[in-house]
């Protein structure tokens, strides 16, 4: 995961108060799933095979094959097809978002770069409408928010830019990398990552959208996953089968790696998981992307480093990889 440097100030009882413009409401937490979280926390995971919780399942017959390098150097990817021959790529760069069109076998073309923006990931809604949900720092008080916008279809230019009112300032450990996802019955829902403060863990919390439109959102209660799981990426949403991968955190390098898990839910609300990690123990893997292959595979983009560079304030210039992940 790519670390930011920002403190979130949507604390519950704090949300609305975030700034002019803020979009998001707040619905009341669920008391227990609060005191569920909070009893998962006295447990300090240091390695992730050896750790149990009341969300672990048995191990389900998922696995990662085929990881190959690719000639591509970033994090916070996001995919997406274009056509039967054609994929979009986008990903964190020095710059921005770096924009390119690949084959499936990534020849890739550089399309541009979307400046000032950061972890981006696109959505079509209801309505066929392309829109685009981001990170972008208001330099004068260095604050960082999730906006969201319209864009065009080669996904290099956006109009009508809109804060969520997501927000998080400068000394935050972890923060952010919005994955978005149209839920079955045409919402818009968005997830991300939050701590509490500097000495929680992470945990993916996620708003749900009032319309179909996607820009105003409310809170959903409690937590989708805690204990230091991040980079929650949602790759299939239908009534009753909802999918997603995700990474762990990386403040227990080099000993435990970050890598990639696997996840369901029935609501995308509570979701369930096995702890047992889906990639090798002596390299680190963060930000995975996905898109589904007509062989009923997905095909996987994320960013890797051996575990003593995976550590994002050493190592700038994490290398994209990619991989199929096999269902049962």
């Amino acid at each position: 995961m790519k670390e930011k440097k920002f403190i979130l100030c949507f604390l519950i009882l704090a949300f609305g108060m975030c700034g002019n413009g803020s979009s998001i409401e707040v619905n009341e937490p669920d008391v227990n799933n609060l005191e569920a979280t909070e009893k998962l926390e006295e447990t300090v995971q240091t390695d992730t095979n050896n750790k149990s919780d009341s969300a672990s399942k048995e191990k389900p017959a998922v696995t990662i094959e085929n990881i190959k390098p690719i000639d591509h150097y970033g994090t916070s990817s996001h995919i997406e097809i274009v056509d039967a021959s054609t994929l979009r790529l986008f990903y964190n760069d020095f710059d921005g978002v770096v924009v390119f069109l690949c084959s499936y076998d990534f020849d890739c073309k550089t399309q541009g770069t979307i400046r000032f923006i950061t972890d981006l990931t696109l959505i079509e809604t209801l309505e066929g409408e392309r829109r685009g949900y981001f990170v972008e720092m208001n330099p004068n008080t260095m604050e960082s928010g999730i906006y969201t916008a319209k864009f065009s279809e080669d996904g290099l230019t956006y109009t009508e830019k809109t804060p969520l009112g997501i927000t998080a300032r400068e000394d935050e450990v972890a923060w952010g990398v919005p994955d978005t996802v149209v839920m079955p019955n045409g919402l818009i829902r968005v997830y991300w990552v939050y701590t509490e403060d500097n000495f929680s863990s992470e945990k993916i919390v996620s708003a749900t959208s009032k319309t179909t439109k996607g820009i105003e959102f409310t809170l959903d209660p409690g937590y989708r996953i805690d204990d230091g799981y991040v980079d929650f990426e949602v790759i299939k949403a239908e009534e009753g089968d909802w999918r997603a991968v995700m990474s762990y955190t990386p403040h227990y390098l080099p000993d435990t790696p970050q890598s990639i898990f696997y996840a369901t839910s029935r609501d995308g609300l509570d979701w369930e998981f096995s702890k047992e990690r889906l990639t090798e123990k002596d390299f680190s893997y963060l930000d995975p992307t996905g898109v589904p292959l007509d062989n009923g595979t997905y095909l996987l983009v994320m960013s890797g480093a051996t575990n003593e560079m995976a550590d994002p304030m050493k190592n700038p210039n994490y290398q994209l990889f990619t991989a199929q992940l096999i269902l049962p």
